[in-house]
């Protein structure tokens, strides 16, 4: 746990470690941001222009600019994976939160000599989103061998075969999930 801004050697190599920057700590951060002696930053920065989560814009953040001296920048906090320039959001390595479904999560592995970061995506996925619309797709025919040992979220569209609908949510049960919510619009009973 890094609590001070440092730079570490890792086989030769100068990485700058720089926690979590808050108002106590703000001044202490820049000074170091400036003067510190490494061409990589790890840190856990709130940069502007990046996306927080898979099309949620960060607003109000740090100036990327402050970084630009350094070689690469590695942060987390942001969930979803991107770059810009020098700076890499990792994202998360797992899914933590509906808002990761579908949003693709790596691992990195950092190469000392040659400085390349290599991205190893994660095959385990926690999420899966089934859209139901028994208007384009038949009931039966909806492939659920995705939901076993997942959070399912069942997302109604359209929903004329109730029954048909009953089926779907059996053979999802079926597959052991670990739970099912279903999504459903109900407009029509509203007043």
């Amino acid at each position: 746990i890094v609590m001070q801004p440092k730079v570490l050697q890792y086989d030769g190599c100068s990485i700058a470690l720089l926690p979590w920057i808050n108002q106590e700590n703000y001044a202490e951060s820049l000074r170091f941001i400036e003067t510190c002696n490494a061409p990589i930053l790890g840190s856990h920065l709130e940069l502007d222009g990046f996306d927080v989560m898979k099309g949620v814009p960060a607003h109000g953040g740090m100036d990327p600019k402050l970084f630009s001296r350094f070689e690469q920048v590695w942060s987390g906090h942001y969930h979803t994976k991107s770059q810009k320039g020098n700076i890499h959001y990792l994202g998360t390595q797992f899914e933590m939160t509906w808002a990761d479904a579908d949003d693709p999560k790596y691992f990195h592995v950092f190469d000392t000599e040659t400085r390349e970061l290599t991205q190893i995506r994660n095959p385990h996925r926690i999420y899966h989103r089934f859209v139901y619309d028994d208007s384009r797709t038949d009931p039966d025919t909806y492939d659920v061998s995705a939901a076993g040992k997942k959070f399912v979220k069942v997302v109604v569209v359209g929903k004329k075969d109730f029954f048909g609908f009953d089926r779907f949510i059996d053979r999802l049960q079926k597959q052991d999930p670990f739970e099912i919510k279903i999504a459903e619009n109900f407009e029509e009973f509203t007043g």
